[in-house]
């Protein structure tokens, strides 16, 4: 017989936060799980199950996290995210709802900056050198793998901050910074 092939696709995030049917959401920020195999993500957001019309659709998204600007305060939004490899775009993940309450109108990019985490890629100890606003705040550092699950946590005040990750497996984290309500996420790769 003639020879067929095909190819499977990658397969779609777990979308983790908000959590499903969330209400009083004030700051639209999208969070899923990293797929090992995906090399981008692609996002819609919409007031309607059926994704149409769209509010927000973007493609080629390097990190699990997303702040989503321009939503209205009190309106019910749907979301989903897909997968994509060098070979094709996946399938939509389920879709999530939340609810947005009185939207902050406060800018991440702009709250404050994490001026580096190194070395990167790192085997033993990094290095987090946080902006100077935020000497003596409380600030937790988290270290968390590709599906989601926290593998360190740091609570400091210090400008420079040591965490250990020796005992890490091999791989790609992402290291979250957390201020306040504010949050801040860097890629980390652990290598022997």
């Amino acid at each position: 017989s003639p020879t067929w092939s095909f190819s499977t696709t990658v397969r779609p995030p777990k979308l983790i936060s908000p959590i499903a049917g969330a209400t009083g959401v004030v700051q639209a920020l999208l969070e899923w799980e990293r797929v090992s195999d995906a090399l981008a993500y692609g996002i819609e957001v919409s007031t309607s199950p059926s994704f149409k019309p769209l509010v927000t659709k973007l493609d080629g998204i390097q990190d699990t996290a997303i702040l989503i600007r321009g939503l209205e305060n009190n309106k019910r939004y749907f979301w989903r995210v897909r997968s994509a490899d060098a070979d094709a775009v996946g399938l939509f993940s389920d879709r999530q709802s939340f609810t947005t309450g009185l939207l902050s109108s406060v800018d991440v990019d702009e709250a404050f900056s994490t001026e580096s985490v190194e070395p990167n890629p790192a085997s033993e100890t990094i290095r987090i050198h946080l902006d100077s606003t935020l000497i003596g705040s409380v600030v937790t550092i988290e270290v968390v793998n590709s599906e989601g699950r926290l593998m360190k946590s740091v609570i400091t005040g210090d400008e420079i901050v040591t965490v250990n990750v020796n005992e890490l497996a091999v791989g790609t984290y992402t290291v979250r910074i957390r201020s306040g309500s504010i949050t801040e996420r860097r890629r980390l790769v652990v290598k022997r």
